[in-house]
């Protein structure tokens, strides 16, 4: 018999505002633009507004990632011109995939689990922004 668990990722085990900040800190700055708590919580208010405009079904996913970038581009220093807001939105999701910070005790947690439950099955499951797999 299998024991199948699922878990949710954002704020179960990932500590999803951490690695959002992390993400846009390393975006920006990599593309020549500043960064600074100001500046992230501005990006984590908008995003939030944008979102619900998403649930509303007054924008779209692409009109979503777009305008969150060029409303953070207007608030940084530096010259993103000719910056295209969609390319640094899938350089951010990439960024966040790859520099997770993980919620505390949620590796050892997942570990047990799996240790102690025999034939244990973990799935994690998110509703988090994707990129396709080619890179764009």
């Amino acid at each position: 018999m299998h024991h199948n668990f699922l878990f949710d990722l954002d704020q179960t085990l990932l500590d999803f505002h951490a690695s959002e900040h992390k993400a846009l800190g390393i975006v920006l700055k990599a593309n020549g633009l500043s960064f600074s708590e100001k500046i992230y919580q501005a990006f984590k208010d908008y995003n939030k507004a944008l979102w619900l405009e998403l649930e509303k079904g007054t924008i779209t996913r692409p009109q979503l990632f777009t305008k969150r970038f060029q409303y953070i581009f207007s608030l940084c220093e530096g010259d993103a011109t000719n910056i295209d807001p969609l390319k640094i939105n899938d350089e951010f999701i990439r960024t966040m995939s790859v520099n997770g910070v993980l919620m505390d005790g949620a590796l050892e947690f997942v570990r047990r689990v799996k240790d102690n439950i025999p034939n244990a099955r973990i799935f994690i499951a998110s509703n988090g922004a994707t990129i396709n797999a080619n890179g764009g």
